[in-house]
């Protein structure tokens, strides 16, 4: 719970939220959204193989996308809504951008999609956080 906690905010700050709830009260949501997203992530790789994973399944002038990041972008666009100003300061949520950006720097595997290096913002955390199995603490 604390390694959780302790990344959300450390994500908070690197994204410049204005405000950040995180913590023990929005611990059952933000975890879920963790042990969701892994979970959904090895379902949805069990039926892909590596080069159907990687293949281009959108292209445009600016942008190419490939299945395994059009899975990504998926998490990120399920939470695309316009944040009322009063609201930020009063939900008892973490903010979107943190729960976002807090479950994909957890993820190895988004790094590896979008070919991040370590001096972005986006790579992995050094410390992954385990709320099941044979990692968790």
């Amino acid at each position: 719970m604390d390694c959780l906690n302790d990344h959300l905010n450390r994500t908070c700050d690197l994204f410049g939220e204005r405000s950040c709830n995180s913590g023990d009260q929005t611990f059952t949501e933000d975890g879920s959204d963790l042990f969701g997203q892994r979970i959904n992530y090895e379902f949805f790789t069990r039926n892909y193989k590596e080069d159907e994973l990687n293949k281009i399944v959108f292209e445009s002038e600016q942008l190419a996308v490939t299945r395994e990041q059009a899975f990504f972008y998926l998490f990120g666009i399920t939470s695309c809504r316009k944040i009322r100003p009063e609201y930020d300061h009063t939900d008892v949520h973490s903010a979107w951008q943190v729960r976002i950006n807090g479950v994909l720097t957890q993820m190895p595997q988004f790094a590896k999609a979008f070919s991040c290096s370590p001096d972005q913002a986006m790579f992995p955390d050094e410390k992954q956080c385990h709320l099941f199995g044979p990692d968790a603490k």
